[in-house]
């Protein structure tokens, strides 16, 4: 993985983070009850909440369907473009990688 992957890897794993603790919230739900819905640890929501661990698509899922929501719709917020993410990448020739736009 470049240097510009694993920044832009590493800018969507916060943005996720970011998502996910702000729906539980605006739900006003505690960890414990969106990790007992979801079928996983308090421990881990906590640190997917703080972007101490990415989650699995698997656990991802587990984790928007027990907020109720669609956790394809909630992937995609994360590409928004007031994220900037869209905007600052681009892929290399060929597809293989990405590069940052530098204007």
């Amino acid at each position: 993985m470049t240097k510009e992957e694993d920044a832009l890897r590493s800018e969507v794993c916060s943005a996720v983070a970011r998502l996910l603790r702000e729906e539980r919230e605006s739900q006003v739900l505690s960890m414990s009850e969106v990790a007992g819905r979801a079928g996983i640890s308090q421990q881990m929501v906590s640190y997917v909440e703080r972007g101490m661990r990415v989650p699995t698509i698997d656990t991802f899922f587990r984790l928007a369907q027990a907020m109720g929501l669609n956790p394809v719709t909630l992937l995609a917020k994360t590409a928004a473009p007031d994220l900037g993410l869209r905007s600052r990448y681009r892929r290399r020739a060929g597809g293989h990688g990405l590069i940052p736009i530098t204007n």
